[in-house]
């Protein structure tokens, strides 16, 4: 999926810091999701009116794990929101050995947990 002639037009991010993007690749037609978390993309075949008027309310819980966010809250007891620039990271990356559960995740600021996340999957050689 990813090769250096990809290109995506990022348009919004979740609470887990994932990334969500057009392709803009000529004759391309789907929704490109981004985790960091896992170094994976995955493709959704809409374009953005679909994604958001389809996709959003029949895939919900796949597309924005609602149910995730709840249990974070209570496991962690923040009930402040995240502001635009923060998301809910790996305190210890699931490619470094993290548990995925809520006792490891923490607020972060999303551009930091970006960098140094992509550091670790660029020197994992993924």
């Amino acid at each position: 999926m990813c090769s250096s002639d990809l290109r995506v037009r990022c348009f919004a991010a979740d609470w887990r810091g994932r990334v969500f993007g057009v392709d803009t690749t000529p004759g391309a037609r789907r929704i490109l999701l981004l985790d960091v978390a896992t170094a994976t993309v995955s493709a959704l075949d809409a374009d953005l009116r679909t994604f958001h008027e389809e996709a959003l309310v029949d895939l919900h819980e796949d597309a924005v794990a609602a149910t995730r966010y709840v249990r974070w809250r209570e496991h962690s007891g923040d009930a402040a929101p995240l502001r635009w620039d923060e998301c809910v990271g790996y305190a210890t990356p699931l490619l470094a050995g993290g548990k995925d559960t809520a006792a490891n995740q923490a607020r972060t600021d999303a551009l930091t947990y970006w960098t140094l996340t992509g550091r670790l999957i660029a020197g994992l050689g993924r």
